[in-house]
């Protein structure tokens, strides 16, 4: 369970191509061409604020209610329990600086909470992994049973077992340099095809936990993923990715069939070879997204990073850097900076066109755009002096540093980050958000 929710929601952009040409993927894409077409919305950026400020606080609102579902409660308190007292779920297998094997298997066991030592009590178990604990933070009784077992694929990743250790020494000429004292050790884990759990409060089962993976020849990254979360309060939480021919992927968190946030996408990058180390162009592929909040608001759009990294390595490559003997290299740099972040800022307008869009009002709010904005700026106690640069204790050399920030752009042609834009009453929806996915961590 460890980490489980937060692996496979990576999982979501971690699509590629698969060379299986028997298998057809079905575009699970929404239609979203009218939505694209859409014109704009005749409210001002402010009117369109107060309108996604109300939409965030229905959405704050639906977060909330998750703190009324008991078995979101029970996870969240399973969740504090292990990380105020860590168990082994290696079985001692990790950090005894041997080679071995590890299987979900190994995590069998049935933990139970003694209340009274604030620790966790295991018996033996070949069948499953259990545990048993209080449903709310005061409890003291353990009312809340969490049952998992899994299947583990042939599919084998190394972790670190023990780290490697150096210790600094002198070599034969005087100069320290590091000498390796312990080295590095690694443990093979297997991957799951399959984890079935169910929590269980006062022996009446109130949620289940599915996930269920598939894998290819080439690496660890699952040909196809899928996670479930139901609960009987009404909430399900679905993640589902599809490495094939068009990679999907998509997740949705609703509540009584209502949605609250949901992602869908495609993408031909080839990220079996990006995570080879093969850092071409042409992986990167073409993508797009949709991005819903509850059922009107939606980020959509689409993306072309073939095109947008060929083009950024073009600039970082054509671009000329300043000759650092010269008098005028820091003149040269500050130009340097901003005419590359420019560069990068019109190239990535380019490639990238993404859209904020009102599903109900079939208008769209504001195209999301780059702009090159400055950053920082450093200063360097420097002087040139006798054709070089020299330390000075009184003056210096200044260097502006630039990023390419999104930006709404509305009708009016009006800018406005989107950091700016969505700071004021979005803070605390974002926190929940963190906050609700933390708990599968």
């Amino acid at each position: 369970m460890k980490k489980l929710f937060v692996g496979v929601l990576a999982l979501q952009f971690l699509f590629s191509c698969s060379k299986n040409e028997d298998e057809i993927i079905a575009d699970v894409t929404p239609n979203t061409t009218n939505l694209q077409n859409a014109p704009y919305s005749s409210l001002s950026s402010e009117q369109q604020k107060l309108k996604l400020e109300d939409e965030a606080k229905a959405t704050l609102q639906e977060f909330e209610k998750t703190k009324t579902s008991s078995t979101i409660e029970a996870i969240r308190n399973l969740d504090f329990l292990l990380k105020s007292n860590p168990i082994d779920l290696s079985n001692g297998k990790l950090e005894n600086g041997l080679n071995e094997i590890l299987n979900l298997s190994d995590a069998y066991g049935i933990y139970t909470w003694n209340n009274t030592m604030k620790r966790w009590d295991k018996t033996l178990s070949n069948e499953n992994l259990v545990f048993k604990f209080p449903s709310k933070k005061i409890g003291t009784t353990n009312d809340t049973e969490l049952i998992a077992t899994s299947v583990s694929s042939k599919i084998k990743i190394k972790i670190i077992d023990t780290p490697i250790k150096y210790q600094w020494v002198y070599n034969t000429n005087g100069y320290p340099q590091q000498m390796v004292i312990t080295p590095e050790v690694f443990d093979n884990l297997y991957l799951p095809l399959s984890v079935e759990a169910k929590i269980k409060i006062n022996n009446v089962e109130t949620g289940t936990i599915s996930l269920k993976n598939t894998f290819g020849t080439i690496n660890e990254v699952p040909l196809t993923s899928s996670f479930k979360l139901n609960v009987n309060d009404g909430y399900s939480l679905e993640i589902n990715t599809n490495k094939q021919e068009k990679s999907t992927a998509s997740a949705k968190l609703s509540y009584n069939g209502k949605n609250i946030l949901s992602f869908d996408a495609n993408s031909t990058a080839q990220i079996d070879k990006l995570l080879a180390e093969q850092d071409l162009a042409s992986y990167y592929g073409k993508a797009n997204v949709f991005y819903s909040i509850m059922d009107n608001f939606v980020i959509l759009g689409d993306v072309d990073n073939e095109s947008l990294k060929n083009e950024q390595n073009k600039i970082r490559q054509d671009l000329p850097y300043p000759n650092y003997s010269s008098s005028d290299y820091y003149k040269n740099l500050n130009i340097y900076n901003k005419t590359k972040s420019q560069l990068l800022e019109n190239a990535s307008n380019k490639h990238i066109k993404l859209a904020l869009v009102s599903k109900k009002d079939k208008t769209k709010i504001a195209d999301i755009v780059w702009k090159s904005d400055f950053k920082r700026s450093t200063f360097h106690p420097v002087i040139w002096e006798n054709g070089l640069w020299q330390p000075s204790n009184t003056k210096g050399e200044k260097v502006d540093y630039y990023n390419e920030v999104m930006y709404l752009k509305f009708n009016d042609t009006t800018l406005v980050a989107m950091n700016v834009y969505f700071s004021t009453g979005f803070d605390s929806l974002k926190t929940e958000i963190k906050n609700f996915i933390n708990v599968f961590n």
